[in-house]
């Protein structure tokens, strides 16, 4: 039998009283036991493994920046978006790319 409508609670737990997880955790803050403290002395801890560390500061990374979400660009008219071509530059197809183009001026104005 489920609740009913019309019904007032009986039983339960009262509203404000933490449960058993949430009382644990307090009861080992309050005895020293701080688990971001823990883990800033395990990242300057020189004698600890690089990966270890690394894993630590990502973790507490994420509560301190936000985090990164990718952006859809929309365009602005219903033009269709021309073609973007990424070329990774090596010294023979630079070469090709620049013959016959004008070389860039770099001298102060």
């Amino acid at each position: 039998m489920g609740f009913e409508q019309g019904h007032k609670k009986v039983g339960g737990r009262k509203a404000g009283v933490p449960n058993r997880k949430t009382r644990a955790i307090q009861e080992r803050l309050e005895l020293g036991c701080d688990p971001l403290e823990g883990m800033v002395k395990i990242i300057q801890d020189e004698s600890t493994d690089v990966a270890v560390r690394a894993k630590i500061l990502i973790e507490l990374g994420r509560y301190v920046y936000p985090k990164v979400r990718p952006v859809e660009i929309q365009p602005d008219s219903d033009e269709p978006v021309e073609r973007i071509e990424i070329v990774i530059a090596t010294p023979e197809n630079m070469k090709d790319y620049n013959e016959g183009r004008e070389k860039p001026d770099f001298r102060p104005a």
